[in-house]
């Protein structure tokens, strides 16, 4: 009975260093500006239990429960992050062959943690702020450190403050922004690369749907700044009068029926 328990618990032993081994040769890439793929280091989101992960690194046979350390082929660092119970308890680091610091992840509290990610030349790309397993707080930069992307949550986590877009240049190319509280009415504005408004209207953010839908007059422009569309938009649809309105509602809820 002895041996047979020894078998099975050996199984299951190997079974999870495969497993192990397996899951660092995964990579993530990630394009810039010029179209060159960045190879991101993601092999160990898998242990990160704040951020989900639910995978438990083996060391010496047993869950890691102490500062562990990768090394690449030629010696130089890849990771270092301290495990509790097999799995990334509180910060951890990874780094580019060329040592340039990848992503430093730091646990700010029970619930509270941020991830910095790094291009190979060391300019932040991206700088993450999560509550739990969810981001709240989200920007990307281009690789001379301009603001490509920023996105801010309520702390409800359920529905956005802002969401802004902007092109290489600095200039904006799309911003959501939260104008109303009480109703979650957004200023929706799109730009050409000449800074023209492109498109602007209203946004009302549908809490059954999670969506956020354009509602009110919108305006369309062309690239030189001359309005050459107007239309009356109700949850997402192009209506002419208030009978369309009653129309609209009249489809909706026969399709929730």
């Amino acid at each position: 009975m002895r041996i047979v328990a020894f078998y099975v618990f050996f199984y299951f032993l190997l079974l999870f260093q495969s497993f192990d081994i397996t899951a660092q040769t995964e990579i993530d890439t990630e394009e810039n500006e010029e179209g060159t793929e960045i190879q991101l280091i993601t092999e160990y989101e898998i242990y990160n239990k704040m951020l989900g992960g639910d995978s438990i690194r083996l060391c010496n046979g047993l869950p890691c429960n102490a500062w562990v350390k990768d090394l690449y082929p030629n010696g130089n660092m890849k990771h270092r992050g301290y495990y509790l119970d097999g799995q990334l308890a509180s910060v951890y680091k990874n780094y580019y062959e060329n040592q340039q610091l990848e992503r430093d992840y730091v646990v700010k509290s029970h619930r509270k943690s941020v991830m910095m990610i790094y291009y190979p030349t060391g300019q932040l790309l991206s700088e993450i702020e999560y509550d739990y397993s969810d981001p709240v707080s989200w920007k990307d930069f281009y690789p001379d450190g301009q603001l490509e992307y920023s996105e801010l949550h309520h702390s409800s986590k359920e529905y956005i403050l802002h969401r802004l877009f902007y092109y290489p240049d600095g200039k904006p190319q799309s911003s959501t922004e939260l104008i109303n509280r009480k109703k979650l009415l957004y200023n929706k504005v799109e730009y050409y690369e000449n800074g023209q408004v492109k498109e602007k209207g209203l946004l009302s953010f549908n809490k059954s749907l999670g969506d956020y839908q354009r509602t009110g007059i919108w305006q369309f422009f062309d690239e030189r700044g001359n309005l050459i569309l107007e239309e009356t938009y109700y949850k997402n649809r192009v209506i002419n009068d208030s009978e369309n309105i009653e129309n609209s509602e009249d489809e909706e809820n026969e399709e929730e029926e």
